[in-house]
């Protein structure tokens, strides 16, 4: 007995944690990327709206593509891309820190990013030096290749360099080049900065090109990386730029400036004005990085392979930057301190003190206004005089497009007159892909608003995103739409399937027994069972409509197909009204019990347990955890049947004493009794026999 109770502890716990994990990724990823228009704070999901709720480097993308003029559709705009919830992802963007090789890794030293290119460009220059055997080439390769596991530990484990380099059987004079240019970037990623920057100067005026450009070049990120040592963590975080060496950073200005004097258009020369940076970050010169980062934004195509490595930078730091970062950073920083949960929240007083600074921008700035009036002053009459009505353009710009659509959301607050038309009027001008969903839940919100769901689902609807269309489906349609939706051949499979699997669903759960045997005939055959997506029937996936036709029904208590147990509650429910004989009382109960399976089986209480809050159902949902109750409390309740009623009332508190089946919960006292006339009265059943506990 105490081990079985050990056993069922442990099961519990373990459930505790896979549970918790799975409602903690549901918030991240299912309730809070619900497609919306307000976002007043940030969360996981960014949309094409610029608003404070926005993940920074997304707003900073938008105002750079409306600086550069480029609209959505511009075929240079691939790396803004719309996922099943509407949510703006980033295609290939690493951190600042991290190569895409070392991408993986954890916890990787900042001058360890180079080991994958630097080897690359190593071998490439290698096999361009005609002047070296190829015997020592191969030597050679192998050398910089046992590089690659020195890095992040301490140089006595990492840099034997008397066991292995001089060993090397180089007599070549550039081959012995490259061969010290191996040792000196050993010295360097085993950490001696002393060593590696010695090394390195050794063969800055070597005869071959490379490795006397990229001496120079690593010269200057040894000398940083020594500098700003002791104020990096071994996670890679700062402890503050007091603990940096100053000395050091001057020299490593200087060489930074020898290399970049050298090699104004070099190999290494964008890595080293981004050494520059990082070095202005470092001294606490944010007033030097703030205009450099200006410059940057202004000139920079953001959206392109380098500009988005430039975004990461500009991420990561934008919190130090003063107010001449310029008009878009400031603009993005002021958004985030709107959000109502910021540390340093934005005062009305400091916004209006930056007029001066966008006297060139003056739609972002009464952006800024509008966006301040909506999300912190709830003063949705002042955004209507802050942005004037523009919607019936040819086309927006990330930045006019979002004037509008606040425009329209104070519209909607107000409960405008004029906000169904004004949705409209956009509608001719947007981007199909990106700012249409949009605009189509500003008109969706209206239509459920006035209790027009019908305007979303008829033949001509203005509401063709899927992802709207589904959400609607699951939460708010009625049975007619349901089922005029489930046979809707204009529309995708995904929608239709899920259309039909809310509909049976709901009838199923509610009672509606008769209905449910009708439409359940719409069920394909071979339609697919896989209940792997049931938690996100939102997402394009393949709906489980099949488990209404092919699902489990029986894995112990023998019970016919769903389709068959729903009729017989149907003809229970249509004689109801006459008196019960015992035969009529066994099949009802019989199909009770049945149906309870179903649920089970099926993850139908997960789903319940939803708690579609929105839905528009009267009919009060059947839970099996209630009619196990009525089952046990009914005197003509054949034995058989009241034990399989006992065992599984029971076994919805199994292992941790929660209830699993809904209906009203009991307490541990009555599931003791319940186990008491289980076990007694019913104690020669199979159920009995398998009941070891209560819960």
């Amino acid at each position: 007995m105490f081990k079985s109770l050990f056993i069922s502890f442990v099961a519990c716990f373990v459930l505790l944690l896979v549970t918790s994990s799975v409602q903690s990724s549901g918030d991240m990823t299912s309730a809070s990327c619900m497609m919306r228009l307000e976002n007043p704070t940030h969360g996981n999901c960014s949309f094409v709206v610029i608003a404070p709720g926005n993940d920074t480097k997304v707003n900073l993308l938008l105002l750079n593509q409306d600086k550069l003029e480029k609209p959505f559709n511009d075929p240079s705009f691939p790396r803004l891309t719309r996922s099943n919830k509407h949510d703006i992802s980033w295609i290939g963007v690493t951190s600042l820190n991290l190569t895409e090789e070392n991408s993986k890794r954890w916890h990787v030293p900042s001058h360890c990013v180079s080991l994958e290119g630097g080897r690359r460009d190593f071998n490439r220059a290698l096999r361009a030096n005609n002047t070296i055997p190829v015997s020592e080439k191969d030597l050679l390769y192998q050398a910089r290749q046992m590089l690659e596991h020195m890095c992040g530990y301490s140089r006595s484990e990492t840099l034997p360099a008397k066991l292995w380099f001089e060993a090397l059987d180089i007599k070549s004079n550039q081959g012995s080049m490259f061969l010290s240019y191996v040792k000196a970037a050993g010295y360097f990623y085993g950490e001696d900065w002393v060593q590696a920057i010695e090394q390195f100067s050794l063969i800055s005026n070597s005869p071959d090109p490379w490795i006397r450009e990229a001496s120079l070049y690593m010269i200057a990120r040894a000398e940083l990386v020594w500098a700003s040592a002791s104020a990096i963590n071994k996670w890679g975080d700062s402890l503050g730029s007091d603990l940096v060496d100053k000395g050091r950073l001057s020299k490593a200005k200087k060489a930074m400036d020898t290399y970049l004097y050298s090699y104004p258009d070099g190999q290494y020369t964008s890595s080293a004005v981004g050494l520059l940076r990082r070095l202005l970050f470092l001294t606490g010169d944010y007033d030097s990085l703030s205009q450099e980062y200006a410059r940057l934004t202004n000139d920079t195509d953001l959206s392109s392979a380098n500009g988005l490595l430039t975004l990461e930078e500009i991420d990561r730091f934008s919190s130090q930057l003063s107010l001449k970062s310029g008009p878009i950073m400031l603009a993005v920083n002021d958004l985030v301190r709107m959000r109502v949960d910021h540390h340093n929240h934005l005062s009305k007083k400091e916004l209006v003190s930056q007029k001066s600074y966008f006297s060139n921008d003056s739609d972002l700035y009464s952006f800024l206004l509008a966006n301040y009036a909506f999300y912190v002053e709830k003063d949705f009459k002042k955004i209507l005089k802050l942005i004037p009505d523009a919607a019936r353009k040819n086309s927006f710009l990330p930045l006019d497009f979002s004037r509008q659509a606040l425009r329209g959301m104070a519209l909607f607050a107000l409960n405008d007159i004029n906000v169904e038309g004004f949705w409209e009027d956009m509608l001719n001008g947007v981007d199909v892909v990106y700012q249409r969903p949009i605009v189509e839940l500003g008109l969706t919100k209206y239509y459920e608003r006035k209790g027009n769901l019908t305007e979303i689902f008829k033949k001509d609807s203005l509401i063709n995103d899927n992802y709207i269309r589904k959400t609607r489906l699951l939460y708010a349609a009625d049975y007619d739409i349901l089922r005029e939706q489930a046979q809707n051949d204009t529309r995708p499979n995904t929608e239709k399937d899920l259309a039909l699997f809310i509909l049976l669903y709901k009838e199923l759960t509610r009672g509606r027994y008769e209905d449910f045997v009708m439409d359940a005939q719409l069920v394909p055959e071979n339609a697919n069972t896989d209940d792997g997506y049931m938690f996100e029937l939102e997402a394009d996936s393949n709906i489980a409509i099949g488990i209404f036709r092919d699902g489990e029904w029986s894995d112990g208590y023998q019970c016919p197909s769903i389709s068959v147990t729903s009729a017989q509650l149907a003809l229970h429910n249509l004689k109801k009204t006459l008196a019960s004989n015992q035969q009529k009382n066994s099949l009802h109960v019989k199909a009770l019990l049945c149906l309870g399976d179903f649920y089970r089986l099926n993850k139908i209480d997960e789903l319940l347990d939803r708690q579609f809050s929105q839905e528009p159902f009267s009919s009060k949902i059947i839970r099996r955890g209630d009619f196990y109750s009525n089952i046990i409390a009914d005197s003509s309740v054949q034995a058989k049947d009241k034990a399989y009623a006992l065992y599984r009332a029971i076994m919805c508190y199994s292992p941790c004493g929660n209830n699993s089946c809904g209906g009203e919960p009991v307490n541990q006292t009555q599931r003791k009794a319940w186990f008491q006339l289980l076990t007694g009265k019913y104690g020669k059943s199979r159920w009995a026999k398998e009941l070891k506990y209560y819960w």
